[in-house]
């Protein structure tokens, strides 16, 4: 992961800018995953996150479940403890 200073170059590429915004995206507490499981989730993020050592406030997690949970759901994130998994709506989970 290298950020790239376009101010420098004639010939930006899109990968480039990809990778600048996936910088970004990651430093800000988002992580992509991708996900296992039904009823208890393994998340695994993308190769290019940061290693998350410990769970904080503010991180988010994204991924899509190839499966319907059939029951009360948690979610666990690499080898950190499985949390609870909430639903959100209009009138909170």
């Amino acid at each position: 992961m290298t950020w790239t200073v376009f101010a420098a170059q004639t010939a930006p590429t899109l990968p480039s800018l990809d990778e600048n915004l996936r910088l970004i995206y990651n430093s800000a507490g988002n992580f992509l995953c991708s996900v296992s499981g039904t009823n208890a989730l393994s998340l695994t993020p993308t190769t290019d996150a940061p290693n998350i050592p410990l769970l904080q406030d503010g991180m988010v997690f994204y991924g899509l479940a190839a499966n319907t949970n059939t029951a009360s759901t948690t979610a666990a994130v690499g080898g950190l403890g499985a949390r609870n998994v909430y639903k959100d709506s209009e009138a909170g989970p």
